[in-house]
C-alpha cells in the first residue's frame, strides 16, 4: 500500500464532474493523488488522469475510463496549482509505471513529437533516458542509445533528435530553455557513449553492443568475457536458435544527468548493467541474464504484437517490444511475473494501467510463459529444455 503523504497546501475553487453543475470544493494533491472535499468527497490516483487541458484559468482532467472534470475559479493559485498537478503527476507516472528513482534533470515544457503532430508537455533527461510526458498521449521513455545526434533548426526554433532507427524526435517551443535543454542533452548524451563504449569492451568485445537495442549474435560467439557468469547457460542457449544479445542499464547509482562526471568506475558500471541473452527456440523467446547471479531464466511465447510506442520503425518487434519494456522497469523482476494484488502492494502500482499505457509492458506480461530457476546446471537445463518441449508438442 502507498503510504499517506501530507498535501503540501490546499486551493479553493469550484468544481464539475462530468458536465454537470459547477460546485465549490478544496483540492489538495500529495503522494500522487489529487483529493477533492466539498464537490462529493472523493481521491484520483494521478495515474488515471489520460490527458490535461488548460483555457482560460479553466483545467481540464481527463480521467479514465471517460470522466471529464472541470476546474475553475482558482484565482491567483491558477499557476501554482497547474505546475504543481503536473509535477504530481509526472512523480506518479515515473514511480508507478517506470519504475524509476534516479534525479532527473528539470521538466522542460514544450512541444514534441516524432510525426507532423506534437503534443505538448514535458521531457525530462535522465542518465540513460529521456521520458516524455504528453499532456494528452500515454507517456514513452527513449533510451539515449536510440539517439544519434542532435540539432538545432533556426527556421522553427527546434531541436531534433534523429533516432537511430530513423525517426526524429522533434522538441520545440522551448523558448528561453532551449540552450538549456540543447546542453542537458548534450551532456547525457556524451556520458552515455563513454559508458556504452566501456561496456562494449567490458562485456562483449567481439560484439558492437549498444544499450537497450538487441543485437544477432555472430556464429560461433565466444562467451567467455570475465563478467559473464552464465557460460554454460549461454552456450546452451545459442544452442536452441537465433541468438540476440542486450545490455540495459539503471539509472540506480550514476550520477545525475547533468553531471560531466557521470561515468561511474568499472564495477560500478558492471553492477548497474545488464547483459542478457535473447534465443528465438521455436515459438518460444527466451532471456537469460549473463552477468547477475540473481535471475531466473524468463520464457515468453512468440506472437503478433502491438506496433511500438512510440511508432518506432524496428524490424524486429517483438525483441524490440521484451528489451524496451524491461528498461523501462529499471529492470526489476517482480512486474514481468507477479500477480495485479502483489504488484499493488510491493510497488503501489495498478497492472491495468501499466498495460494501457505501455505496449511494450503489455507484451512483457501477456506473453511471458515461465521461469526456469537456476537449481545447478543438469537441472536448470533440464527444465528448459522440458518447457521448450511443451511449446512444441
Amino acid at each position: 500500500m502507498q503510504e499517506a503523504v501530507e498535501a503540501k497546501r490546499s486551493y479553493g475553487c469550484t468544481i464539475s464532474i462530468g458536465g454537470g453543475r459547477p460546485s465549490d470544493a478544496v483540492l489538495s494533491l500529495a503522494g500522487g493523488r489529487l483529493m477533492i472535499s466539498g464537490a462529493g468527497l472523493r481521491t484520483i490516483d494521478l495515474l488515471q488522469v489520460e490527458g490535461l487541458t488548460r483555457q482560460d484559468l479553466m483545467i481540464g482532467l481527463r480521467v479514465y475510463p471517460d470522466e471529464l472534470l472541470l476546474v475553475q475559479k482558482l484565482g491567483r493559485d491558477f499557476e501554482m496549482f497547474y505546475d504543481e498537478l503536473r509535477l504530481e503527476r509526472r512523480n506518479r507516472i515515473l514511480k508507478g509505471l517506470f519504475l524509476q528513482d534516479t534525479q532527473s534533470s528539470k521538466a522542460f515544457p514544450c512541444q514534441f513529437g516524432l510525426g507532423t503532430e506534437l503534443a505538448t508537455g514535458d521531457i525530462e533527461v535522465y542518465p540513460t533516458s529521456v521520458l516524455c510526458y504528453p499532456d494528452s498521449s500515454p507517456p514513452f521513455h527513449l533510451p539515449l542509445s536510440y539517439v544519434l545526434d542532435d540539432s538545432f533548426d533556426p527556421d522553427d526554433w527546434s531541436v531534433n533528435l534523429q533516432l537511430i532507427e530513423g525517426s526524429v524526435l522533434k522538441v520545440r517551443k522551448l523558448g528561453k530553455l532551449t540552450d538549456e535543454f540543447r546542453e542537458t542533452i548534450g551532456i547525457a548524451m556524451r556520458n552515455h557513449a563513454g559508458r556504452a563504449a566501456r561496456l562494449g569492451a567490458l562485456l562483449a568485445p567481439n560484439c558492437d553492443l549498444l544499450p537497450g537495442i538487441p543485437i544477432e549474435v555472430p556464429a560461433g560467439h565466444s562467451f567467455e568475457t570475465a563478467p559473464i557468469l552464465r557460460r554454460q547457460e549461454a552456450a546452451h542457449i545459442s544452442g536452441l536458435g537465433t541468438c540476440r544479445l542486450c545490455v540495459s542499464e539503471l539509472n540506480t547509482g550514476l550520477s545525475g544527468a547533468t553531471d560531466e562526471r557521470a561515468i561511474p568506475d568499472d564495477e560500478l558500471l558492471l553492477r548497474n548493467s545488464f547483459l542478457y541473452l535473447m534465443c528465438e527456440a521455436g515459438s518460444s523467446l527466451i532471456v537469460e541474464v549473463l552477468n547477475q547471479e540473481d535471475h531466473a531464466t524468463y520464457v515468453f511465447g512468440l506472437g503478433e504484437v502491438p506496433p511500438l510506442s512510440p511508432p518506432l520503425r524496428f524490424e524486429t518487434q517483438f525483441f524490440m517490444h521484451i528489451a524496451r519494456a524491461l528498461d523501462s522497469i529499471n529492470f526489476r523482476r517482480e512486474p514481468i511475473y507477479e500477480d495485479a494484488e502483489t504488484l499493488a502492494a510491493g510497488y503501489a502500482v495498478d497492472v491495468g494501467t501499466i498495460e494501457r499505457k505501455s505496449p511494450s509492458a503489455r507484451v512483457l506480461r501477456h506473453t511471458f510463459l515461465k521461469r526456469i530457476v537456476h537449481a545447478g546446471y543438469e537441472r536448470w537445463a533440464s527444465d528448459l529444455d522440458a518447457c521448450l518441449r511443451g511449446r512444441t508438442s
